[in-house]
Order: C-alpha cells, then structure tokens, then sequence
C-alpha cells in the first residue's frame, strides 16, 4: 500500500512516499534482533524506548523507493519520520490488518479461525 506523507531528506533528496506491507514473521524476527541490539527491555522502557521498538517493528513494513533496505531500521525513522508521519505510517499498518485478502475474508476473520486449525 503506498503511503503519502510529509516527506523527509535523505541524502539531498526528499521522500514523500512509502510502501507498507504487513508484518511477516521474518520482519518480526528482525525487529526483535533489532531491539536485543539496541539494549531495550521492554518491560522497564522509557517513552523514547518504547517508541524506538514501535520503530523497530515499522521498519519491517516500510520501504521507500530508493532507499535501501538495510538502511531503514529503527533509528533512521526515529530520525527521519515527522510525527504526523509516523502516525500515518501506523494508521496504513492497521488498515492493511483489515484488508480484504479474497473470498471475502479479512486477515481478522483468518486470525479468529486459528483455533479451528489446531
């Protein structure tokens, strides 16, 4: 899903548009790592560590056109996404939670049926 935003400068050039996906299990693993390797214990998190690890997990499910990959983890987007950004970035995550998938079934619906599967 592309996202408009406000934009930020990266490199002398600026962005103003991301693709979001949704989180894979990969990205997951990789947003853990990312989080063991900054030192951040959830539990005991202060406001800016909490939001680093929101951070972590978003650069999983972002991507801007021109910007490689390795380079978006948490730390740029604490540095590079405005505010409204950020938050307009997490609206397009949930949104895509709710998205149709086909057969007229919705990722929520498909998660509701996990108990049926065991």
């Amino acid at each position: 899903m592309k996202v408009e935003l406000l934009g930020f400068e990266y490199q002398g050039k600026v962005f103003k548009q991301a693709n979001v996906r949704l989180l894979t299990m990969g990205g997951q693993c990789t947003a853990l790592e990312m989080i063991d390797a900054m030192g951040i214990d959830e539990e005991n998190a202060s406001h800016k560590e909490a939001i680093l690890v929101d951070m972590a997990y978003l650069s999983q499910q972002v991507s801007f056109d021109g910007i490689p990959a390795e380079i978006v983890d948490a730390q740029f987007l604490f540095e590079h996404l405005a505010t409204d950004d950020y938050w307009q970035l997490l609206e397009a995550t949930l949104m895509l939670k709710k998205k149709p998938i086909g057969n007229g079934a919705s990722l929520d619906n498909l998660s509701n049926r996990q108990d049926g599967l065991a």
